[in-house]
């Protein structure tokens, strides 16, 4: 027999074996040299094997001490393939490429891991700004059906946890959503809406803002209600005058310049600081600020969130948390790869995030 089939017999055996529960989890797997006498193969041969089992994560090398059995509850030979099921770069306008950053650093990190990324066609196409539920649901329906063929999923924001709870409980693989935090027992990389949203506003007191006004613009995205909420706690941990103004599912102009005009006359005199949840929001006060021939620094301050294209290709340019896409991509596969070398199950979900930095424009 060569040298090739006897390898594949080896895996084949020994997986088969750690599939079963021969061995328990931490239990120190036999060596190489117990192997080569059971197998009747050669020490290459067998190391050829170990290796391919360590690659699919049913086992771990720890260095001088050998080889041990993978602790986690599933012992399945990998696919290495992982369901790619997020948007490219969405329905903006302006050619951002946020979106297709954040899949340029997943793929990256799968790609040099030996992951092959399996899109299914109707994530080639963009999703709809507010997809409905037929159309969340036609994008589940497809992740039950990419089950077999995958390790796990990758799904987009713009999948509700309303729609996800219905399907956890028929998924057997992991999943983890990207660029939006969860309160499901699943994995998520939401992007730094709290800290960021906090430290921003710091920034405003430390340069003198007195009224801190919020706006919101989609109070239905789990993203716009952490942001939210990292306002509501600034200002009632430090006594700050303040108030909230909706902007609307789709950022309904009108409306926010009426609300605009009815805060700048209450707080007139005093140093006005708008903290948006958006950048494209935060260009739209910004415009209209101008127009009405306001002073920023002077009378009144801005800062925007994401980091986008829109909040510096124009004046004035937007001060905002810059989030890093690409980090978000590589932290979502770092999640994937962590929780497929431990498939225990998750009771907590797990909402950690990456770093993010202020980008400062001429608004603050």
């Amino acid at each position: 027999m060569s040298s090739s089939l006897l390898y594949k017999k080896v895996v084949s055996v020994l997986a088969s074996e750690l599939n079963s529960g021969v061995y328990s989890a931490g239990e120190k797997f036999p060596t190489m040299r117990d192997l080569c006498q059971r197998f009747g193969v050669s020490h290459p041969t067998v190391l050829h094997a170990l290796k391919e089992l360590n690659r699919h994560g049913l086992i771990i090398h720890r260095g001088t001490r050998g080889y041990f059995v993978a602790e986690r509850g599933d012992f399945r030979m990998q696919t290495r393939c992982l369901g790619l099921l997020l948007r490219p770069n969405s329905c903006n306008p302006k050619g951002d490429d946020y979106f297709n950053r954040i899949i340029k650093g997943l793929e990256m990190s799968a790609f040099s891991a030996g992951y092959t990324l399996l899109r299914p066609p109707e994530c080639i196409l963009t999703l709809p700004q507010f997809p409905t539920d037929d159309e969340q649901q036609r994008m589940m329906d497809r992740v039950l059906k990419m089950q077999e063929s995958v390790d796990g999923f990758f799904v987009d924001q713009k999948i509700s946890d309303e729609i996800l709870a219905k399907y956890l409980p028929q998924l057997s693989k992991p999943l983890v959503i990207v660029n939006r935090p969860t309160t499901l027992p699943t994995l998520a990389v939401p992007p730094p809406n709290y800290p960021g949203m906090q430290e921003i506003l710091e920034l405003g007191q430390r340069l003198g803002y007195t009224v801190f006004i919020y706006i919101v613009a989609n109070l239905l995205s789990t993203n716009e209600q952490e942001r939210k909420l990292a306002f509501e706690d600034f200002v009632e941990k430090n006594q700050l005058k303040n108030d909230i103004i909706d902007g609307g599912l789709v950022y309904a102009s009108e409306r926010v310049k009426e609300q605009l005009d009815k805060c700048l006359k209450r707080f007139s005199g005093e140093r006005i600081l708008f903290a948006t949840s958006t950048d494209y929001l935060g260009r739209l006060i910004a415009d209209y600020l101008q127009e009405r021939k306001v002073h920023f620094k002077k009378e009144v301050g801005l800062a925007s969130f994401e980091g986008l294209k829109i909040a510096s290709e124009t004046t004035p340019r937007l001060t905002t948390v810059a989030c890093m896409p690409e980090d978000l991509g590589r932290l979502a596969f770092e999640k994937m790869s962590n929780r497929l070398r431990s498939m225990d199950t998750m009771k907590l979900p797990d909402n950690s995030t990456v770093p993010f930095t202020i980008q400062m424009g001429d608004t603050l």
